[in-house]
């Protein structure tokens, strides 16, 4: 098993290979765990390629995840337990439960969010598995911004609380996850026909959320990069690792939320630069595409984080500020001429009608 393969980031997988950079086998779990280029099938063979082949280690219980004396032990739990509710999810119920799902289409715009997409529901409500994947499907290969597409098995439940099994799927309709959302096992407040979790479960579900690695990346402050299956371009200003590191603060508090990488994008509504864009900085990519309208602010912002200690900068603060200026204002000016034509477009429609009728 190649476990570079298991890296998002093409950038950060070439920089570590040429490096040969070595990871222990709770890693290796962890780097096939969080790859979004695997089915759900290739990762389970893969964690039963370490139960095989490598040693044994202690898991070490930290802030936000129990500890295992063995790692076979709890991939092979872990295994057994996304098997187990994978089977519950294709159990045929229906009066119990209705399929529903959603697709993740690409926002029409961008405003006051870092998020390029969002889960549209499909509207189809159904007991038959087969219907609710066809119809998904064909949804995700007719949008031509949908990048993946979830079914939800919604569990009747008599209470305001939900209770849900969730699968997710690639554009191509590959499984690539499986969730749950149920109660505990001394629920008493739901039906006896919704799915109880047990403790142990619980622990082992959210296990690889309560990890944290500081791993190499070739990437500078400044750069401009985009997330491996995004298209927005955004200044890097820094990554959670790069502070942690800094500050040398104790890892064993950290987990998988903290692996973020930060910086600013464009607003593509307004023509600002957004503040709070963030993802996770193994997914980190070289932008190579070509900038466009506003977003080449992003250019000449990074010419300046990267040149502002030096004694003659090309790009200083007062320039920065004159040209954000000059592109916002360039920006208004086109969405008011496009919006002056759609104007006089109606008025002239409205007129036509009226003559006709």
């Amino acid at each position: 098993m190649n476990i570079y393969e298991f890296i998002n980031s093409n950038d950060i997988r070439e920089f570590l290979e040429k490096q040969n950079y070595e990871f222990d086998p709770l890693q290796k779990a962890y780097l096939i765990w969080q790859s979004g280029r695997h089915t759900l099938a290739q990762k389970h063979e893969a964690w039963q390629e370490i139960i095989n082949t490598l040693p044994d280690m202690e898991v070490p219980e930290r802030a936000h995840c129990e500890g295992f004396e063995s790692l076979h032990k709890m991939l092979t739990d872990y295994m057994a337990t996304e098997k187990k509710y994978l089977k519950l999810f294709e159990k045929k119920e229906p009066e119990n439960a209705f399929l529903s799902a959603q697709l993740y289409e690409k926002r029409s715009f961008i405003m006051y969010t870092s998020d390029e997409y969002e889960w549209v529901d499909t509207g189809m409500r159904s007991a038959d598995l087969s219907k609710v994947y066809d119809n998904a499907l064909e949804y995700s290969e007719s949008e031509a911004g949908a990048k993946r597409f979830r079914i939800f098995k919604n569990f009747y439940t008599d209470t305001d609380r939900e209770a849900r099994i969730v699968t997710e799927y690639d554009k191509n309709g590959n499984m690539m996850e499986v969730w749950w959302d149920l109660p505990g096992e001394d629920n008493k407040d739901m039906p006896a026909e919704v799915p109880r979790h047990s403790k142990y479960e619980y622990d082992l579900s959210f296990f690889f959320f309560g990890l944290w690695y500081d791993i190499p990346v070739p990437f500078k402050k400044g750069d401009i990069v985009h997330a491996y299956d995004s298209d927005m371009p955004f200044l890097l200003m820094g990554t959670v690792p790069w502070y942690k590191r800094k500050r040398q603060e104790r890892k064993e508090y950290y987990d998988e939320s903290d692996m973020r990488a930060y910086g600013y994008c464009c607003d593509n509504k307004t023509g600002f630069l957004y503040d709070d864009y963030d993802c996770n900085y193994l997914d980190l990519e070289y932008y190579k595409k070509e900038l466009k309208g506003s977003e080449n602010l992003l250019k000449y912002y990074s010419i300046y984080e990267k040149e502002k200690d030096c004694e003659r900068a090309n790009v200083d603060a007062w320039w920065l500020m004159r040209l954000a200026r000059l592109y916002l204002l360039r920006d208004m000016t086109e969405r008011e001429e496009k919006e002056t034509k759609y104007f006089f477009e109606q008025m002239e429609y409205i007129e036509k009608h009226k003559k006709n009728s």
